[in-house]
């Protein structure tokens, strides 16, 4: 080894121990390196009523409204609620309401619940209540600024990711079920009184929630209050007609004033159809997303990743190739049979196994002359495709430790479906194949050269896992300053979208 290569060997090994050290990179290398354990806040925190085991006292509107919470949920799963504990939480919100008298979400949680034990006549009563609010507020971004400040504290520093798991850990369930009560409501009367009441409760959702979904049930309720139900569904041009006469139908019965809010309330309408309500507005928050899984888990996964090629280096460096022992012809065959037959009982992957068994198979095909001695220096090429096929092996490797790391496993219900919802089936069938292209790699120049295949292949993965690994390490070093950028670059809008999802996409 030159003087300028044992420079660079230590320049790369300072420098991964000063990012390593350094108190304001360390926590970067903490995901995908050494910890792979699932996130207790994300998924226990007693903040949200997603994730609670056990209901706090209800000493504060904060807690009264994860009771709330936790019960529309129960209610939106087809579930039923003891009376006894429904007759509690009808009492608790209309506590909360004679302390809180201008948020509509404590009487539209009382309407649900008292139709709940069928107090039809009381549940009327609180729904109209709570059409002349002049607020809706579900104390989530409360509960959800908690969650996030323990996110913090267990990673030790503000990550986007922390921003991304509370945006998905948002309740919709008690604005889906006050929507379905009002549809229900217009359903049973068509009065203008009974959509106007409707509207303006799906008004006062649509204008305060803070996620896009709860604002939707919202939306959709004052749309359907507008239109009118017909027995038989009408037709476009007739919903349409319907919805603009609305506001000159309330004139009519001398409310001009109701009339103005449902002007305006029909323009908001119009305006979150076009901004908010979009496949684009779905699209961002998954980009967002994603870029905070990897910024927070790629320099640990390319750490490890290095960790591991330099631990077989070392290994194979004490393996000898000329020691490497000679393998009677039908053994590998045996083997191929053996591996390809488990691997298939156990994965029922017929083209894996398939694999499996012509990997281990080819090393039964013998040069007609076999020389024993040690094979000769490694081409150019050979070395090249080797590296590049162990390099593969290295990112299949980095890609699983992403998708196993805590961001992931707390973020995977929120993202579409792909790969990364069973990573151990698809990343073990790439190593496999990778490992298997190597072989065959090994097996084609050993044959040319008439040496032992077995002892050829260790010496091209010692060369190729030699050079991948200062490559893996080489990328740690120099993507790490770069995710901590990136991930400071997004946490702002990721913030936006957690605590107001709807004003960011209106605003932006």
């Amino acid at each position: 080894m030159s003087i300028a290569q044992r420079a660079f060997l230590g320049a790369l090994f300072g420098a991964i121990l000063a990012l390593f050290i350094h108190p304001m990179s360390r926590p970067w290398f903490q995901y995908g390196l050494y910890r792979f354990e699932p996130s207790l806040t994300a998924a226990n925190s007693p903040s949200l009523a997603k994730t609670l085991t056990s209901l706090p006292p209800p000493t504060n509107d904060q807690n009264v409204s994860l009771y709330v919470q936790v019960a529309a949920e129960k209610l939106s799963q087809g579930e039923s609620l003891n009376p006894s504990d429904t007759l509690l939480l009808i009492e608790l919100c209309r506590t909360a309401a004679e302390k809180d008298p201008t948020n509509a979400f404590w009487r539209q949680s009382e309407a649900l619940f008292q139709q709940a034990i069928g107090n039809e006549e009381a549940a009327l009563v609180a729904w109209q209540r709570a059409a002349n609010r002049s607020s809706w507020t579900d104390y989530q971004s409360i509960q959800l600024r908690e969650f996030i400040s323990k996110l913090k504290a267990e990673s030790r520093i503000t990550m986007a990711w922390h921003y991304a798991a509370a945006a998905s850990r948002r309740s919709s369930d008690l604005p889906r079920m006050v929507s379905s009560l009002g549809t229900g409501y217009i359903i049973t009367d068509q009065s203008l009184k009974s959509r106007l009441t409707a509207f303006l409760n799906g008004n006062l959702i649509r204008d305060n929630a803070r996620s896009k979904m709860s604002a939707s049930h919202g939306y959709n309720l004052s749309e359907f209050a507008a239109t009118g139900p017909y027995p038989i569904p009408g037709t476009r041009r007739e919903r349409t007609f319907n919805r603009a006469e609305f506001p000159t139908e309330i004139i009519k019965i001398g409310d001009p004033d109701s009339a103005k809010v449902i002007a305006s309330g029909l323009r908001k309408n119009e305006a979150y159809q076009a901004l908010v309500f979009t496949r684009d507005t779905k699209k961002t928050l998954q980009r967002l997303t994603g870029q905070s899984i990897l910024t927070s888990s790629l320099p640990g996964s390319l750490l490890i990743t290095s960790v591991l090629f330099l631990a077989l280096h070392a290994l194979l460096c004490v393996c000898p190739c000329a020691k490497f022992p000679r393998l009677a012809p039908s053994l590998p065959a045996i083997l191929g049979l053996v591996a390809g037959s488990t691997l298939y009982f156990i994965t029922k992957q017929p083209l894996l196994s398939l694999w499996i068994l012509l990997i281990l198979a080819i090393f039964s095909v013998r040069p007609p002359l076999e020389l024993l001695a040690t094979p000769p220096r490694i081409q150019p090429a050979t070395q090249i495709i080797g590296s590049v096929l162990v390099l593969m092996i290295g990112v299949s490797v980095t890609c699983y430790a992403i998708v196993s790391a805590p961001p992931m496993t707390s973020l995977r219900d929120s993202l579409i479906e792909g790969w990364w919802t069973s990573p151990e089936v698809s990343m073990g069938a790439s190593i496999l194949f990778f490992a298997g292209l190597l072989a065959i790699l090994a097996q084609y120049f050993a044959y040319r050269q008439q040496r032992p295949a077995g002892r050829f292949l260790i010496m091209l993965t010692r060369y190729a896992t030699k050079h991948a690994a200062l490559a893996t390490l080489l990328c740690s070093i120099i993507l790490t300053p770069f995710c901590i950028y990136w991930d400071s670059k997004i946490q702002p809008d990721l913030m936006n979208i957690a605590l107001n999802e709807t004003a960011y996409y209106l605003n932006r």
